[in-house]
């Protein structure tokens, strides 16, 4: 499980003031597991390549301004993009099942909140960017060149979970 979190946190005040946040958060761990060309397995129970990831980047921005001319600003953003990956290539003779899986759950999240009180003028705004970019494959693969001599049943399976939340309050 790879977590990054970030937080900003700004406050002003006085005649005339400017608040501002910015929190950026990156997740992108590579996890793989594999059985390499070459290669070759034989047993009588069962074979399981499994990878399961958990990719996580929050970020949280916060701003308030209060004065007679005010401004706040709170920007956020996380991004998540690491593989998962599970990979057979080679030969496998096993009276068992024979499993090769790839789990994979990416989440980003960022929540902003801007507020500004001002006796003469004042100014909230914010941003907010949740991102899992198209490098967080999940992807279970058993290559060309692999022979499987089994009893028991086959199993390649991938599965991606992908959540991008934004909560942005000014």
């Amino acid at each position: 499980k790879i977590e990054k979190v970030s937080d900003a946190k700004s406050g002003t005040g006085g005649a005339i003031a400017g608040s501002g946040a910015d929190a950026t958060s990156t997740s992108s761990a590579d996890v793989a597991a594999s059985v390499g060309t070459g290669s070759s397995i034989g047993l009588s129970g069962n074979v399981a390549v499994k990878a399961d990831s958990s990719n996580r980047a929050d970020s949280k921005s916060s701003g308030v301004a209060g004065s007679l001319v005010g401004v706040a600003v709170s920007l956020g953003k996380a991004t998540v993009g690491g593989p998962t990956t599970a990979s057979l290539d080679s030969s496998v003779t096993t009276s068992g099942d024979v499993t090769v899986q790839a789990t994979g759950k990416n989440s980003a999240d960022v929540k902003t909140f801007a507020f500004s009180i001002g006796l003469g003028a004042a100014g909230a705004g914010g941003s907010a960017i949740a991102e899992v970019t198209d490098k967080a494959n999940v992807e279970a693969t058993v290559g060309s060149g692999s022979t499987i001599t089994t009893g028991g049943d086959v199993l390649v399976k991938a599965t991606g979970d992908n959540d991008a939340k934004v909560q942005s309050d000014a």
